[in-house]
């Protein structure tokens, strides 16, 4: 993960913390992806569900997404003079919000089509695009370093409400454990290739 601070002093808290989420979330990944054939990559358990690249490649489709569109309203954020170091205080809808895409997943929800992944992905294609977006994301979190993360609004994926950005950023972390640990199930499956 990056460094660098935006030439904007040490990170906020909140940001720190953020970071640090995703960094778990990349060592996780490789550890997911070690050693595996494309074979395994690409096992699907029974009923349809996501195989290992599937669940990686939905989670490089988002976060590339989220890593221009955020970066832009980062960017805009800086021009209009949107500043705060903190600390910052969410309300209850967006925490609420933020904690339903924590793992295990209690409700499934339907990929929107632009973020249904393709089946059949090489690991070796795969995971360095994932590691490429987790750096790209991790110089986007640098750079709202002095941005209110409060006041700075981005809409929710669903719904018509939108999310302070800093509970965005969370979102995203939180997005991509849920992705992880099902794609980890796939691992744990004893009916997995190799097993």
């Amino acid at each position: 993960m990056g460094t660098a601070q935006g030439g904007r002093g040490r990170l906020n808290s909140d940001l720190q913390d953020v970071l640090g989420q995703l960094t778990r979330v990349t060592e996780d990944a490789q550890k997911l992806c070690s050693g595996l054939s494309d074979q395994q990559f690409n096992w699907r358990q029974a009923g349809g569900r996501w195989s290992i690249s599937e669940c990686l490649e939905h989670l490089n489709l988002a976060d590339a997404s989220d890593a221009t569109s955020l970066n832009a309203v980062i960017d805009d954020a800086a021009r209009r003079g949107i500043r705060s170091a903190g600390p910052f205080r969410y309300g209850k809808l967006s925490t609420w919000f933020v904690g339903t895409v924590e793992p295990p997943a209690k409700h499934k929800a339907k990929a929107v089509q632009s973020l249904v992944p393709p089946p059949n992905l090489a690991v070796s294609d795969v995971l360095p695009k994932f590691l490429e977006i987790h750096e790209r994301l991790a110089r986007v979190i640098e750079q709202a370093n002095g941005i209110d993360l409060v006041k700075v609004k981005v809409p929710a994926p669903v719904g018509p409400f939108k999310l302070p950005l800093g509970q965005k950023f969370r979102l995203i972390a939180g997005h991509d454990r849920r992705h992880l640990y099902q794609a980890w199930e796939v691992r744990r499956d004893p009916a997995f290739p190799g097993s």
